[in-house]
């Protein structure tokens, strides 16, 4: 009776503090009484289901489509939040960490492509990737694919919080080329914000992205393309086609090319 009087006592402190942390994201302070006994086990919880349900409170339907057939969407990511541990993983933390940091030499170039594997990429046979290689959100490695003899330079960034990355076979991706597969809105509403829109990008097989090209949610770049040092790709590119500029727009067709510089 003394060892319950004490755990009853205890637990009676705790209960203000319990009570307050409860009321701070909308939960029941009922729920937290003195009898009972999960309390310290329910916090990690039910802010998840506070979020969850937070979220699902207000659904702002699918509003805009946007280029490339991105949605817009009102919706928090994951990303920073305690619900962003069931995509996280040590694994890709550990060997995405390593693979950054392995000397750039090219006896190291194939143990990176290893590393890079084992982060959660996709990566195909005989490709090459220089590093480090920038990925967000956490848990983001497995929704980038990269095919077979494809190379990319220094510092790539892959950002994949909703729709993933796809690079097909053969591709050249030059230093500081970036893959943004999310945006936001142009008109911000009181109360919902930009809001966020998302789509995936393609590049097909044999195409080759200069220095400092940044390419933009829901593109596809065709087969055989090139996309000029510094372009910003906000639409489809068709296939053997040189585009070029901010925002890129086609500069010569490729098909009837004869192989030199021009």
């Amino acid at each position: 009776m003394k060892k319950n009087g004490k755990a009853a006592n205890r637990n009676t402190r705790n209960v203000p503090h319990r009570s307050a942390h409860a009321r701070s994201v909308d939960i029941d302070p009922k729920r937290f009484i003195p009898d009972q006994q999960a309390v310290p086990k329910a916090t990690h919880q039910d802010i998840h289901r506070h979020d969850e349900l937070a979220r699902k409170s207000k659904p702002f339907p699918i509003a805009v489509v946007v280029a490339g057939g991105a949605h817009l969407m009102h919706r928090d990511t994951h990303e920073g939040r305690i619900s962003s541990l069931k995509h996280w993983s040590l694994r890709e933390a550990v060997f995405l960490v390593l693979a950054n940091n392995l000397p750039r030499l090219w006896i190291f170039d194939r143990y990176r492509a290893v590393l890079y594997r084992l982060a959660g990429l996709r990566v195909g046979k005989g490709s090459t990737i220089y590093g480090p290689v920038s990925v967000r959100p956490y848990g983001g490695c497995r929704c980038i694919t990269i095919g077979a003899d494809t190379f990319l330079n220094v510092d790539t960034a892959f950002t994949v919080v909703y729709d993933g990355v796809r690079i097909g076979d053969r591709v050249q991706i030059g230093p500081r080329v970036a893959f943004e597969t999310m945006g936001h809105g142009l008109v911000y509403e009181p109360g919902k914000g930009r809001g966020r829109t998302s789509a995936a990008i393609v590049v097909e097989d044999e195409v080759w992205i200069g220095a400092n090209a940044v390419i933009l949610q829901g593109v596809t770049i065709g087969r055989g393309s090139v996309v000029a040092a510094g372009a910003v790709v906000n639409r489809n590119v068709a296939p053997n086609t040189l585009v070029g500029g901010v925002p890129a727009r086609p500069l010569r067709d490729l098909s009837t090319a004869d192989g030199k510089y021009s």
